[in-house]
């Protein structure tokens, strides 16, 4: 039987927009490098603008894939940065003079993600079946095959080094320096998408069944939450570790991860406007509090137990990304239509009253 108590709400500043950016394209993705001074995106064009995350200024653009750019990752130097885009290349940049300093050809027609390991000495490339590992310096260091389907997504253990690989028919999760998987994950399904908690404890996938997976790594038992109108397309985790957000439909979904676990367990919804679709999630760093994107590109801030404290219209078509850097960096929005915004926190703040739910 659930209990409830009273504890302190959770006050979050207003956000207000700081700056605007035309990068002129469908924007696919943001990354901040290491001090949060420096903004990459990446674009459905060929060049990855550099933006001045304080000013808004755009810095630099990098110019040299061919199409649209897919995926971005900084090196831990906050100098470097990967890039792999439909032209079948990983691009490794200078930031710093905007010169390219390594391109690899992968052997397909696009390349989907790129994703330094956090010590930065190895690059993780997920090219059609094939993961490519290079160091720094360009040198491709072995691949990892024998994947049955195009690889959707990567992700480093930050606690180990391994690589969790998604493909058709659920994961593999890879050392380096062994010859085969040293574990094989079976799920029924295509796995589109990885993201692994702050502690370690879990990795949460999504699915092209519209549907969640938690696996536990303590065991790699997992669980299945089903229920979703649409295939889920953004997962985020509050910096606790306790918290999944994720989209898949009008309303986003949180997900209580704390002991036992999230299954059993009701979701927490965070409410969308009527008919329009939410298209991505981002909790905020310093506290629990999620923001959303949706179709219309309207941004709304939620708290943990559902309620709306804010709802702006910084753009004016949808929301296509979101991400938080610092409490003081803000918050980073980007559009269909080429427009990215930052929002910071203002003076005035807003709070709910939370009620948590205990045993």
């Amino acid at each position: 039987m659930f209990m409830k108590r009273k504890r302190k709400p959770v006050a979050m500043p207003e956000l207000k927009s700081h700056w605007r950016a035309d990068v002129g394209e469908y924007v696919r993705a943001v990354a901040f490098e290491k001090t949060g001074r420096v903004l990459a995106v990446a674009t459905a064009g060929t060049a990855i603008p550099l933006i001045d995350v304080a000013s808004g200024r755009r810095v630099r653009d990098l110019s040299g894939h061919a199409n649209g750019v897919t995926a971005l990752s900084w090196h831990p130097d906050g100098r470097r940065l990967a890039s792999t885009g439909h032209d079948g290349h990983v691009r490794v940049w200078d930031t710093t003079t905007g010169t390219l300093l390594w391109a690899s050809a992968c052997g397909v027609a696009w390349v989907e993600r790129c994703v330094f390991r956090t010590d930065g000495k190895l690059l993780a490339v997920a090219a059609g079946r094939t993961v490519r590992l290079y160091s720094p310096d360009g040198v491709l260091q072995r691949e990892l095959v024998g994947h049955p389907s195009t690889v959707a997504d990567i992700c480093w253990r930050p606690d180990r080094n391994e690589l969790l690989v998604a493909r058709y028919g659920g994961l593999h999760v890879w050392n380096p320096d062994k010859s085969d998987p040293v574990q094989t994950l079976n799920y029924r399904g295509s796995v589109l998408q990885i993201a692994i908690s702050p502690t370690g404890k879990f990795v949460a996938t999504a699915d092209q069944n519209s549907t969640v997976h938690f696996w536990r790594t303590r065991d790699w038992n997992h669980a299945e939450m089903s229920g979703y109108t649409h295939i889920v397309t953004t997962l985020s985790w509050d910096s606790t570790g306790r918290y999944l957000a994720t989209d898949g439909g009008i309303n986003a979904i949180v997900w209580d991860c704390s002991e036992p676990g999230p299954e059993g367990r009701m979701p927490i919804f965070l409410k969308g406007e009527s008919d329009i679709l939410t298209r991505c999630v981002a909790f905020a760093p310093d506290r629990p509090v999620c923001t959303t994107g949706n179709e219309a590109g309207v941004v709304s801030v939620h708290d943990v137990e559902g309620n709306t404290l804010q709802a702006v219209s910084p753009l004016e078509s949808g929301i296509t990304t979101l991400l938080w850097g610092t409490a003081a960096t803000g918050l980073i929005c980007g559009n269909s239509t080429g427009s990215v915004e930052c929002f910071v926190p203002s003076g005035k703040v807003t709070a709910s009253a939370l009620v948590k739910p205990v045993v």
